[in-house]
């Protein structure tokens, strides 16, 4: 699955559970809020072979909220580098300082490193 083209409308999801979710440690094949109201189950099929992915998909499934925040935030740091991007072209097309170029490179710089951190293409040496 490329997943390139999709784009996941988050809106959808404004109304579910707002505690946070979890595999209940007795059956881990049920995911419950804190009330300990259930969720969902992963078990349907009994089949002992499968009892992994039942297991993933549990813990995937007790993780969505935090998924869906996730995807949320990277979104708006998207949308701030695109900002950035756009106005530190405009800079470059104006002529303009190179000092504020090189501060607005920085902090977009900054932004980026602490939303990924060691994955940041320059690493650890800011």
């Amino acid at each position: 699955m490329d997943g390139g083209d999709i784009m996941i409308d988050t809106d959808k999801y404004e109304n579910i559970t707002p505690e946070r979710w979890t595999v209940d440690e007795e059956d881990p094949y049920r995911v419950v809020d804190v009330q300990e109201c259930t969720i969902a189950r992963t078990d349907f099929v009994n089949i002992e072979e499968e009892r992994e992915w039942q297991l993933a998909n549990a813990r995937l499934i007790a993780d969505a909220p935090l998924l869906l925040a996730e995807v949320k935030r990277l979104r708006e740091l998207l949308v701030e580098a695109a900002h950035c991007i756009h106005e530190m072209e405009g800079m470059a097309y104006a002529e303009a300082d190179p000092d504020d170029f090189a501060k607005h490179a920085m902090e977009f710089r900054g932004n980026v490193s602490t939303t990924i951190g060691a994955d940041a293409p320059w690493g650890d040496e800011e």
